[in-house]
């Protein structure tokens, strides 16, 4: 069944991204983000709150400040997802497991799958809860389709859609992208938010797609590319 989807102009964060030019050369395929551990300053939180952030869970938190900011929807459900989720922090347990036979609580906490948007409800004070969604077989389309059929299936017209993944460990240097099935997967740090609905949206510049087109890119990268060249 076709239906017409509605998204806002994405919120983004990455390393060596620094203006909407930037951005806008990326997605005409002008500029690449930089493969680096670059992460966001936080200044709006306190330093106890951010000393032992990693990169994805900094940039996730940013852009949902961000996006409150920009589009003053602070009630909106969550949906988030993650190709590799906190990477780093799983290779240091895995590394802590081997080496020394335990895990600190405090990193295995900050490793689990839902801990980036988990961090920013709290920081940002969001009360509408989240869903996390994991794109089997690395397949960024199967989080669009969660997402789309959080918009018409659901109780909630239009949901906050949250991106996030960060530089794979140094010990990973030689990896730049990782294959499953047919879908090559490249290891960019990056994170972005945006709004999705069922109706055209308030107080949000964006675009409407056909559901189709909307689910169809199988890689984050490719998504958001689209979405800001429908944006221009």
């Amino acid at each position: 069944m076709e239906r017409t989807i509605y998204a806002s102009c994405p919120v983004c964060w990455a390393p060596g991204m620094q203006t909407e030019e930037d951005w806008k050369n990326f997605a005409q395929g002008k500029k690449d983000i930089e493969r680096t551990s670059e992460a966001p300053k936080l200044e709006f939180t306190t330093p106890l709150f951010r000393r032992r952030l990693g990169q994805l869970c900094r940039m996730t938190v940013q852009v949902v400040h961000d996006s409150i900011e920009r589009f003053g929807l602070k009630d909106l459900p969550i949906l988030f997802t993650s190709v590799y989720g906190e990477i780093n922090r799983e290779f240091t347990i895995d590394r802590s497991v081997i080496t020394e036979g335990s895990v600190m609580p405090a990193a295995f906490s900050l490793s689990t799958f839902n801990a980036p948007i988990a961090l920013a409800t709290l920081q940002c004070g969001i009360k509408s809860g989240y869903e996390v969604v994991f794109p089997s077989k690395g397949n960024f389309s199967y989080a669009l389709q969660a997402a789309e059929a959080s918009v018409f299936g659901g109780k909630n017209d239009r949901i906050l859609f949250v991106y996030g993944d960060e530089l794979f460990p140094k010990e990973y240097d030689s990896i730049k992208s990782v294959k499953e099935g047919n879908i090559h997967i490249p290891n960019i740090p990056l994170a972005f938010a945006l709004v999705i609905g069922n109706s055209p949206l308030e107080n949000c510049s964006g675009a409407k797609f056909n559901s189709a087109d909307f689910t169809s890119k199988s890689t984050p990268i490719d998504f958001l590319k689209m979405l800001l060249n429908a944006n221009r």
